[in-house]
Parts: C-alpha cells; structure tokens; sequence
C-alpha cells in the first residue's frame, strides 16, 4: 500500500498557532486527530495566560509612630489580597516575576499596580509562584523629598505595613504580621470538570467508531465487486 502525504492540521486560536503534522492519515483519521490537537491548544492557550487572586484575613496590627510601638493587636477583619496573571514560558513549573502581565496588591483601600512600581527605580522586589499555591513574594517601595522618607513593603508570610518619616524622625507606622490563624482563600483558575472531558472522550469514540464503519463498509463494497 502506498503511503500517504503527512497532513497539517492548523488551529488558531487568538494569537497562537498550532500546527502538527500527521503522517499516514486518511480524511477521518484527520479528523480525529485535529479535534484531538485543537483540545490540546485550548489547553494550551488557556495555559498560557491564567489568573490566581490569593486572599488573607486575620494579621496582629501594631501601630507605632514618635512615641515608639504599641502592642500587638489581633485584627480579624483586616483583609490582604493579591492578583496576578501570567503564564509558564520556561516550562519549568513556576511563575516568576517576567512571566507575569498583571500583578496587584489590594490591602483595603483599592487595587495598587505592583507591576508597574516594580518597572521603576521606587519599587524592588521578586515574585516567585509555585506548586500548591506556594508563593514567594515581596516587596518594598520607597519614595522622598528633602525632609520626608516614606515606604510601605508587602512580604508574604511576613509582615506588610508604611512607614512615614520627617527630618529623621518617625512619624507614624503601621504593620500588619501574619500569624497561625491568618486565613487563606485562593481562586484558582478553572480546570475542565469530569463531565466535559467525558464528553471529549465520547466525541472521539464517535469519529473512532466512524472510521472502522467506513472501512468496513470499504471491504463489504470491495467484496461484492469481486464477486
């Protein structure tokens, strides 16, 4: 039997572009194959740019200011979130700050664009995401005038909180300390249910079933002309 030409099965989807080649495929066969690659390019595109927002509530406040710091007080209600978008260029199982697009820090009083401070000589920093919502991340920002010093820092599992300072003095401070009944809630991206990837797995039995039909149907007609 002769073989047949390799086909390219192409699909587009937004920006990218998959294409693989098939060698020895009849039409069905291509068929099967190309749903088959234009599931795995869903998966990949949505891979490739995916969104997490990690949120804790519960920190030990404690102010302080001229005067010194105060104690250490349980705040259940204070709030700490964080956003991020990005995807997995190196492959190697982590998002790191320059595969991310967005990156924000909201500590209750509005989303700040992390990413953007980090572009600048005002913000230093690194950002590391791994297995099992595992994150790594800190941050300080640092701004002055001729009199006046101010920062506020971000570290998870840490300690976050802003600190102003006047003609080398400090004025006021507050920090908010993780601590053992912080809480976390994570919102992951979506992964397929169950019942969607039966149905894939259906709909390839289906064009499965369609070409061993086809074939038999071929040899049946084969048959009855030699015949």
């Amino acid at each position: 039997m002769a073989s047949l030409a390799p086909i390219s099965c192409r699909v587009r989807l937004d920006d990218a572009v998959f294409t693989r080649l098939i060698q020895g495929a009849t039409m069905l066969k291509k068929a099967i194959a190309c749903a088959l690659l234009l599931g795995a390019a869903m998966g990949g595109a949505h891979a490739a740019e995916q969104t997490w927002k990690l949120t804790w509530t519960g920190f030990d406040q404690i102010d302080g200011g001229w005067w010194g710091k105060a104690p250490a007080v349980w705040n259940p209600n204070k709030t700490l979130s964080t956003e991020f978008t990005g995807s997995d260029l190196n492959g190697n199982g982590m998002l790191e700050l320059p595969e991310l697009s967005h990156l924000s820090i909201n500590t209750g009083n509005g989303a700040w664009n992390a990413l953007a401070c980090l572009g600048t000589s005002e913000c230093k920093g690194e950002f590391e995401f791994g297995p099992n919502n595992i994150l790594d991340f800190h941050l300080k920002q640092f701004w002055s005038t001729e009199y006046t010093y101010s920062e506020a820092w971000f570290h998870v599992g840490n300690t976050f909180g802003s600190r102003y300072t006047s003609t080398g003095s400090i004025q006021s401070e507050v920090n908010y300390a993780w601590t053992p009944a912080t809480t976390l809630v994570v919102v992951a991206p979506a992964v397929p249910e169950p019942a969607e990837w039966a149905m894939f797995g259906a709909g390839a039995a289906v064009l499965g079933a369609a070409v061993r039909r086809r074939r038999k149907l071929g040899h049946a007609g084969a048959t009855g002309a030699v015949g």
